[in-house]
């Protein structure tokens, strides 16, 4: 998505006008067939191409907005940020969002209200809070957070592959902190914590086991 829109940019687009919402339009990047597609204000409907196969789970919509931002998880499509977002972002679908540099303050999973989940949400960039119930969904984050605190089920997965300042896992969720994660503190309840030549510096009570 970066590239994509880093090419847009050299090309005389800016990041904040990307999307056409006065208009009742969304521009959305698909990245299984690396094409913008032109979206009416219903999020459903492609306007052009025409005759487009829409896979909301597989387009990208920018946001400079909460409230921009849960209208377009609510149905289904990723998000990347535009501008800093302080406002909290609920994910009532498991989606993925990067922050293309900018700031997601509060982002919120609300897994009892999802029902059009993707198997993996990518969290690329910098956060500030990250937390909520993620269902049987798997989350990967990267880069910066100021805390990580998930439940879900044993299906469920939660990876640090960045920096998280405090990670805590709950519910029987699988926890991970891969060989790229540096944890200042972490805790656990239910789970344990596993690293993969991750950094963990201060386990607490938890149960972390390998890694340093």
């Amino acid at each position: 998505m970066y590239d994509v829109l880093y090419l847009e940019n050299e090309a005389g687009y800016i990041i904040e006008n990307l999307n056409p919402t006065t208009d009742g339009m969304y521009f959305a990047w698909d990245e299984t067939k690396n094409q913008i597609i032109y979206i009416m204000s219903n999020l459903e409907t492609v306007y052009y191409p025409e005759d487009y196969e829409l896979n909301p789970n597989k387009c990208w919509i920018t946001v400079g907005s909460a409230a921009e931002a849960n209208k377009v998880i609510e149905k289904g499509y990723n998000i990347a940020l535009e501008k800093d977002i302080e406002e909290e972002i609920v994910l009532s679908n498991v989606v993925s969002i990067n922050t293309l540099g900018f700031k997601a303050s509060t982002v919120t999973f609300n897994a009892a209200d999802s029902t059009k989940s993707v198997e993996t949400a990518y969290l690329i960039g910098q956060f500030g809070a990250i937390g909520g119930n993620i269902g049987g969904a798997s989350v990967v984050q990267s880069g910066t957070a100021t805390s990580l605190a998930v439940s879900g089920t044993s299906a469920s997965s939660v990876t640090v592959g960045g920096y998280v300042s405090n990670f805590s896992a709950a519910g029987g969720v699988n926890a991970n902190v891969s060989s790229t994660g540096l944890v200042s503190t972490v805790t656990s309840t239910n789970t344990s914590v596993i690293t993969n030549n991750g950094v963990v510096e201060n386990h607490g009570s938890s149960t972390v086991n390998g890694g340093a």
